[in-house]
Formats: C-alpha cells, structure tokens, sequence
C-alpha cells in the first residue's frame, strides 16, 4: 500500500498535475526530472539525481591509486 496516493487526469496536451500531497511527501520540487517507464501493471516515474547531488556520497580509498603510473603515459 503507497504512503499517498491520488487521481490524476491526463490533460489534452497528455499532461498530468500530482496533487499536492504526493509532492509533498516525494518532496519534487519545479524543475525536478523524471524517467517514465511502461511497467507491466501501469507508468512509474523514476527521479533523475543530477551527479552533483551525489558528490560526496561514494567513499574513496585514498590508498589506492587512481591510475597506474605505467598509464598515464
């Protein structure tokens, strides 16, 4: 069971409004992406994290070397 859920209409141009609530518990903001995906049992919209926001996220091992030093000629 979702933690929100609503109704939406497909709009003539095919486009749909999410209800405030869905929002707000998703926390989109304007300008937000998304990829649509056909699943079996309808759409799924799926965030796209730009790679900025995960800048930080993945720890280096500073121990070992990016390159090898024989590659970098």
């Amino acid at each position: 069971m979702p933690a929100s859920e609503g109704t939406v209409r497909v709009s003539s141009k095919y486009q749909v409004v999410i209800p405030p609530e869905i929002r707000e518990d998703a926390a989109i903001r304007p300008g937000d992406r998304f990829r649509v995906l056909v699943a079996p049992d309808g759409l799924r919209l799926v965030r796209i994290v730009p790679l900025a926001a995960l800048r930080g996220r993945v720890r280096r091992d500073d121990d070992v070397p990016v390159r090898e030093e024989r590659d970098r000629s």
